[in-house]
């Protein structure tokens, strides 16, 4: 239809082209001859109108990908709000770990021992429940000496043993108690021979 159109279009440029020609051959003449008292009607518009372009049509648009789900990232904002930290309470130790912590001990006992005698020679012994707390050896006469013991409180069987060179012995037993942190005071002497041991309490 198109290619209809534009041969008609070039017949009718060409009609033209060919009325132009011969008005121009007409004017020539008509210099010598006067003009026809009728004017000329001018060339009937060409009433045929090319047909309008089609509008072109717009490709096809492949559609945009859907993203995919495991590829859509989503940021979420979360405000928390501090809260106070509660106070931590450490764990107890286990068993295994646990010390027994023994009670404090009770101060000892003082017991000072005055020792004094008219034997040559010989050996003066205190004894606390038959254990060896004080041992002394003497030789010449007029013998005297002290000793300061500390024993543990509550009730001792004291002992005390005069030897002299021949193997004579004399023995003094007391039952004494003991208070924690108290001093007590003893004097034991021998006169001539050692069965005639006295013991006195000082204090």
């Amino acid at each position: 239809m198109r290619k209809l159109y534009c041969i008609l279009a070039g017949l009718t440029l060409m009609g033209l082209l060919a009325a132009c020609d011969l008005s121009s051959m007409f004017k020539k003449k008509d210099q010598q001859e006067p003009p026809p008292a009728t004017a000329t009607e001018p060339p009937a518009p060409n009433t045929m109108t090319p047909a309008p372009a089609e509008p072109a049509q717009p490709e096809p648009q492949s559609p945009a990908p859907k993203p995919h789900p495991s590829t859509t990232t989503t940021t979420t904002t979360t405000t928390t709000t501090p809260r106070a930290a509660a106070p931590v309470t450490p764990p107890p130790p286990p068993a295994s770990q646990t010390t027994t912590v023994p009670p404090p001990k009770a101060k000892k006992a003082g017991l000072g021992v005055i020792f004094t005698g008219n034997i040559e020679q010989g050996q003066f012994r205190v004894k606390a429940d038959n254990e060896l707390v004080y041992e002394l050896a003497f030789s010449g006469k007029d013998t005297r000496a002290t000793k300061e013991l500390l024993l543990e409180p509550g009730q001792h069987l004291m002992k005390f043993v005069v030897v002299d060179a021949k193997g004579v012995r004399g023995v003094k037993d007391e039952t004494m108690n003991f208070n924690p942190g108290r001093h007590q005071t003893v004097r034991v002497s021998v006169k001539d021979t050692p069965g005639a041991i006295i013991v006195e309490h000082l204090e």
